[in-house]
């Protein structure tokens, strides 16, 4: 799992699904990639340029083929639990706990920005 938001953390370029409120925009996007929705992930994620999005897209599949392993390891994803822990205007941070099949748990932080009105988890 801390590879997980790890990647989700580190690799995204700015991810966003929508204009929900920053919870909801982790949970959406955690969902997505644990579900192998590449093409969801995609679609939430904020490009520059052609090249980035190629990029990201090539490191999106990567990173879901490992860390399905580690998914797997666990017995799968049970419950994933978001929750406000700062918001301010246009920043926030929001703690995460994943609850594998087998029991275990595992937590992070994860930090957003607002931009144009929709929440982002920052690089």
């Amino acid at each position: 799992m801390k590879k997980l938001l790890s990647f989700i953390m580190l690799a995204f370029m700015l991810v966003a699904c929508g204009s929900d409120t920053p919870d909801v925009v982790v949970k959406k996007c955690m969902q997505a990639y644990i579900k192998e929705d590449v093409k969801q992930v995609a679609k939430c994620a904020y490009y520059k340029t052609e090249d980035e999005r190629q990029r990201y897209l090539k490191e999106v599949i990567y990173s879901i083929k490992k860390d399905k392993e580690f998914i797997n390891t666990k017995s799968g994803v049970k419950l994933i639990e978001t929750s406000i822990v700062n918001e301010n205007e246009n920043v926030a941070q929001v703690k995460v706990v994943v609850t594998y099949n087998n029991g275990d748990k595992d937590n992070g932080l994860i930090d957003l920005v607002k931009i144009n009105g929709y929440w982002y988890v920052k690089k």
